[in-house]
């Protein structure tokens, strides 16, 4: 679940892919990436963010022996994998179908925009708040910290040649694992802010962001503030059916309206 930074323009942009009825993409190295059937009704916007594979693709296989074979493609073809989304004029979230990692998330669909219209917009994650209130309450006992981060952005890091060389790296990897600490049994904590540097991380979707406290015998894990919601869609042939995903998409704006009334 997510909430744009300007909810104003997220929506202009939103109405503009609409009326140019042009999906506006992303190009990546072994794929595209764009936006379709976004449609609006009664203050609801629906679409899907389409991660267009051109190379890499699977292959078929026998059951009972190894032979395999290509998938059939068309030049102007590529396998796609969907991530349908739900936004509400009213409410100002966005619910967004997790499929995966990588390029299929909330992220990506708000870097389309921007490069589309020019005009910069954000979707930060809703959280509780609950595991960043317990980190700020112990943060002077925090001896060790994990961090995990998928698809980097460059302009997060500096100018220093170990920054160079982590951003080299990413963009091969596009990952990036963290872990800063000290030796419990010596009482040695770590000297910096860990709230500050998560707000600081927290845009680039960390898949993992562990605080252990002296003080606490379970971790302070950040991203159990994610607010999020289970569903089972329809799937046919393997397939989710869009219509399954945007009804249990709404059915999670019902419930989260109701319980914050």
């Amino acid at each position: 679940m997510y909430e744009p930074n300007d909810k104003n323009l997220f929506c202009q942009h939103l109405d503009k892919v609409i009326n140019s009825k042009e999906a506006p993409f992303k190009s990546l190295n072994n794929s595209n990436a764009d936006i379709r059937e976004l449609k609006k009704s009664g203050g609801i916007y629906t679409g899907f963010l389409a991660n267009l594979r051109l190379t890499n693709l699977p292959h078929l296989a026998k059951i009972h022996d190894l032979s395999e074979r290509e998938l059939p493609k068309d030049d102007d073809e590529a396998l796609v994998e969907k991530s349908h989304f739900l936004y509400s004029e009213t409410t100002g979230f966005l619910f967004f179908q997790m499929n995966g990692k990588g390029f299929r998330n909330p992220t990506n669909l708000a870097e389309i925009l921007t490069e589309r219209f020019n005009e910069t917009v954000a979707l930060n994650q809703k959280l509780t708040g609950e595991q960043e209130a317990k980190l700020n309450d112990k943060q002077d006992s925090i001896h060790k910290i994990e961090i995990n981060i998928a698809n980097i952005s460059p302009s997060l890091l500096g100018d220093s040649s170990i920054e160079e060389a982590i951003v080299a790296s990413a963009k091969v990897a596009q990952k990036i694992k963290l872990i800063l600490s000290y030796d419990k049994r010596s009482g040695g904590i770590l000297d910096m802010s860990i709230l500050k540097l998560w707000k600081k991380l927290k845009p680039q979707e960390p898949t993992r962001f562990i605080a252990h406290s002296t003080e606490l015998d379970e971790p302070i894990d950040l991203l159990l503030d994610r607010v999020k919601f289970t569903k089972r869609v329809e799937i046919i042939d393997g397939y989710i059916v869009s219509q399954s995903a945007y009804q249990k998409l709404n059915e999670c704006r019902i419930e989260f309206s109701a319980s914050h009334e």
